[in-house]
């Protein structure tokens, strides 16, 4: 990712998505996506759990690479498990 500074954990995690991605065919542009959403929701794993609670928020449940909630993971039937990391 040009114009970011990553560590090595984060560097890490990228390497994995460039790879899997590479692996099961996804183009170059799709890895990319993959990789900066996972930058925006969790900077890449170094914020995979839930956030403080808000006033208009106050019990999240938002976690993991991609900032998934309780309710999107259940209603949309997505299995998360590729690209898990150990804290």
């Amino acid at each position: 990712m040009s114009g970011v500074t990553l560590n090595a954990d984060q560097t890490a995690i990228m390497s994995q998505f460039i790879q899997y991605g590479i692996d099961h065919g996804y183009s170059n542009s799709d890895i990319q996506i993959a990789v900066k959403a996972a930058y925006i929701e969790s900077s890449l794993g170094q914020s995979i759990g839930p956030p403080a609670p808000l006033s208009g928020n106050p019990y999240p449940t938002a976690s993991g690479l991609y900032g998934y909630t309780a309710k999107s993971k259940k209603g949309s039937g997505l299995e998360i498990s590729v690209l898990c990391t150990e804290h």
